[in-house]
C-alpha cells in the first residue's frame, strides 16, 4: 500500500502545535498591566498640571477683576466671583467651603487675604503641588509650596509666610 505524500505526515519534521488559550490570556494580560502602570502615573501628572494651569490663569482673571473693587480695599472672594460675569461663567462648577471666604475649583482653594488672591492645592500631589497669589499691581507670583500646603482647613496668613521653600517669585508669562 502506497501513502499519499500529501496528507502523511514526514518524518523528522516537526508538526505544529497550538498553544494553550491560557498562554495567550496571560500574555495579553501581562501587556495590558505593563501599559496601566506605565500610563496611569503620566494621566494623573496631566490632570495635576491642567489643575496648575487653571489656577494660575483663575488667580489672574481674579487679579484683573480687583482693579474694579478700588473702593473695597479687601473684598471677599464671593464678592468678586459675583460682580465679574466671565468669572462666574468660568466656574460653573465652584463650590463654597466655609465663612472664611474660601471657594474650591478644579481641585485648588481660593482665597483673599491682604488684598492679594491666594490659590493653593486641595489636596498637595494629587490635586496640585504649586501655589500662587495676585502680587503687587496684578502681577502673578507662585512658590513651590515646600511647606505643603493644602486643604481647605488652611490657616490663610501662612500663605504670605517666606521661609520653609515658600519664597514667592514673579511668574513670567
Amino acid at each position: 500500500m502506497t501513502s499519499n505524500s500529501a496528507t502523511a505526515p514526514s518524518k523528522g519534521r516537526p508538526t505544529h502545535r497550538r498553544d494553550p488559550l491560557w498562554l495567550d490570556v496571560s500574555l495579553l494580560l501581562a501587556v495590558a498591566v505593563v501599559v496601566c502602570l506605565v500610563s496611569l502615573p503620566r494621566l494623573r501628572g496631566f490632570a495635576v498640571h491642567g489643575n496648575e494651569r487653571d489656577a494660575q490663569a483663575t488667580v489672574a482673571l481674579f487679579g484683573s477683576e480687583l482693579d474694579k473693587h478700588a473702593d473695597d480695599p479687601n473684598p471677599s472672594i464671593q464678592a468678586l466671583l459675583a460682580a465679574a460675569p466671565r468669572l462666574e461663567h468660568r466656574m460653573r462648577d465652584v463650590r463654597s467651603c466655609d465663612a472664611a471666604g474660601v471657594i474650591v475649583h478644579h481641585g485648588y482653594c481660593f482665597t483673599m487675604h491682604a488684598g492679594q488672591i491666594h490659590a493653593w492645592p486641595l489636596d498637595r500631589g494629587r490635586t496640585g503641588r504649586v501655589a500662587y497669589r495676585s502680587g503687587a499691581a496684578g502681577a502673578l507670583e507662585w512658590c513651590s509650596n515646600g511647606a505643603g500646603w493644602s486643604g481647605i482647613d488652611l490657616e490663610v496668613a501662612r500663605l504670605g509666610e517666606p521661609g520653609e521653600g515658600n519664597d514667592w517669585v514673579p511668574l513670567q508669562r
